[in-house]
């Protein structure tokens, strides 16, 4: 025992001192790529041969002094054999390769770097997001970051499944990750997509508002070849100087092209559907949304017997009409008990019905707010109804709301989870709580050292026009009144300090507090600048082997125990 440790400590620092700096990526003529493509490829499962195709139509464009294109490439056995069979997680600076049948060749410590003897890391535990996606923004500074999260979607149930740990990312871990990852970088992320089924979701997206500043994501299913990266990518490195409000775009209109144009590149699919989404503005839609389910959980006032009942059948019949999601839907039926119903077609259906005046301007506003958010979106020719943003939206009878929806920030900071319940139950209710939202800061934003105070705003609002009062109050703080009701407005005071501040705000209308809305926002922080010299870098990926080299010590250590005992 005593010879063991030592000799385990001395297998760590040789390993760790080992870790090759990855040579320099090419540099545009100020010293700083335009643009730095992060591809978090959770391949290991049965996308194993998607994965190696998308990478292989990603090296037909390559990376150059203005893009870098940047993999964390997860593989498992028994699905694909091809390009050597090989198992683990590695890190590619993909290049320039015209063989769109075979990938390129690479060398270790120059343009791809290897996990500790091929060990495979859990691409479903969100530090290995936060590690590969610091040490990407470490390595290939750039002045804008694109993240595409890609692997099986599942709304706001998860994504990034690895069947080797049989674990992925849900709502709270993807959150937690790209909080640390924009806190590395000292502002938002320019775009966050996702090239995973499901994930253009009303609480998807309000998930990662704070953290981006353009989303994308496909409410169907993706066939499975997924984006088409060569028609993606190539636009992005013809013109570097796009900005991300651009490059969602194209991802949208490349995306749904590649399905219907009749070609085999890959086969036209009846599940194309793509949106990009503002999500400066998400928080404005996700609180519109609120207010329609506070005004269908009340009913506006209905109080004549029976109404209640016939209140949710009209709108239960409006639901079972509306464009759903589930890849097996037949009427109000989720067969594969993915509930999830386009926002826009089920607020228009309720809008077009005579006997549900009461809820008419509500749902012109959700409708208004949501294609406000949602800046483009395309669909098939079978989908016309699919304008791209869903909700979560169960029966009540054959899919049951799930109380695992309450660990997403939607649920938590709106009202819509409460009208999911109230529909269950038939209920109506006499009084709605209050909402709050924060306009600015924006969540993310950064501001210099030495700024002696921010100006935080938002609106209050109440179903029943009974806002009382609105509090502020800083992360382990007491709470303040704040000036106005409606439209509030607060002169926050900074210490000096910097780093990271959150507050939080509520509002009162003397009988129901609103749930809590927190913004986090970075002073004396900015983005990363280029350093000087490139070279001789890697850092955070020492930061990601390392419990990988414990992992390795800690089995030694097992089997030498063993063998003593």
């Amino acid at each position: 025992m005593r010879k063991t440790l030592p000799l385990l400590v001395m297998i760590t620092l040789l390993t760790v001192s080992a870790i090759p700096a990855p040579a320099a990526p090419g540099e545009s003529e100020d010293g700083i790529a335009e643009w730095t493509f992060i591809v978090y490829l959770a391949a290991g499962n049965n996308l194993e041969g998607a994965g190696i195709r998308d990478m292989n139509q990603m090296e037909l464009v390559g990376s150059d002094e203005n893009l870098n294109i940047v993999i964390l490439f997860d593989r498992i056995e028994g699905y694909d054999s091809s390009e050597g069979d090989w198992t683990g997680t590695r890190i590619y600076h993909v290049q320039h390769n015209p063989d769109s049948d075979n990938l390129g060749t690479y060398e270790e410590g120059v343009n791809v770097w290897y996990s500790i003897d091929e060990i495979d890391l859990n691409m479903g535990d969100p530090q290995t997001l936060i590690n590969f996606t610091t040490w990407t923004i470490d390595n290939f500074p750039a002045k804008k970051y694109a993240l595409d999260m890609w692997n099986h979607g599942a709304g706001w149930w998860g994504i990034c499944w690895d069947d080797a740990y049989e674990d992925y990312l849900n709502m709270t871990e993807l959150s937690d990750g790209l909080e640390a990852i924009t806190e590395h970088l000292g502002r938002r992320l320019d775009l966050v997509g996702f090239d995973a089924c499901l994930m253009a979701q009303t609480a998807v997206m309000y998930e990662i508002k704070d953290y981006a500043d353009i989303g994308v994501g496909s409410g169907l299913v993706e066939p499975g070849p997924g984006w088409p990266y060569d028609r993606i990518l190539r636009p992005l490195a013809d013109n570097p100087q796009m900005s991300g409000r651009d490059l969602g775009k194209i991802i949208v209109d490349e995306y749904v092209e590649s399905y219907t144009n009749q070609e085999d590149d890959p086969d036209d699919s009846i599940f194309a559907t793509m949106a990009a989404f503002d999500l400066a503005k998400m928080e404005d839609a996700a609180e519109a949304i609120s207010r329609f389910g506070m005004a269908m959980s009340t009913g506006s006032g209905l109080s004549t017997p029976g109404a209640a009942g016939a209140h949710y059948s009209k709108l239960r019949y409006i639901r079972s009409r509306t464009a759903s999601y589930d890849m097996a839907n037949v009427g109000p039926f989720d067969l594969t008990r993915y509930c999830l119903y386009d926002i826009i077609d089920f607020a228009d259906r309720v809008e077009r019905d005579p006997q549900l005046g009461y809820l008419h301007s509500h749902a012109q506003y959700a409708k208004l707010m949501v294609r406000e958010t949602m800046y483009h979106s395309k669909s098939n020719d079978f989908r016309i109804n699919h304008h791209g943003m869903t909700v979560y939206f169960p029966s009540g009878t054959q899919t049951q709301y799930n109380q695992r929806f309450d660990q997403t920030r939607y649920a938590q900071d709106r009202y819509w989870a409460t009208f999911l319940q109230n529909f269950e139950t038939n209920s109506l209710v006499a009084n709605t709580p209050p909402s709050v939202t924060i306009t600015t800061p924006r969540g993310s934003e950064s501001f210099p050292a030495g700024q002696s105070h921010i100006t935080v705003t938002g609106t209050a609002f109440d179903l029943q026009n009974t806002v009382v009062s609105v509090e502020i109050r800083l992360e382990g703080g007491e709470w303040a009144a704040i000036s106005g009701n409606d439209v509030w407005e607060y002169k926050l005071e900074l210490d000096g300090s910097s780093g990271p501040t959150t507050v939080y705000v509520r509002a009162f209308d003397g009988e129901l507090y609103s749930p809590e809305v927190s913004r986090t926002f970075f002073v004396g922080e900015g983005p990363v600048e280029a350093p000087s010299d490139v070279r001789g870098r890697g850092g955070a990926w020492v930061l990601l082997i390392i419990p990988l080299v414990a992992a390795v010590a800690y089995v030694i250590y097992k089997k030498e125990l063993l063998s003593i005992s």
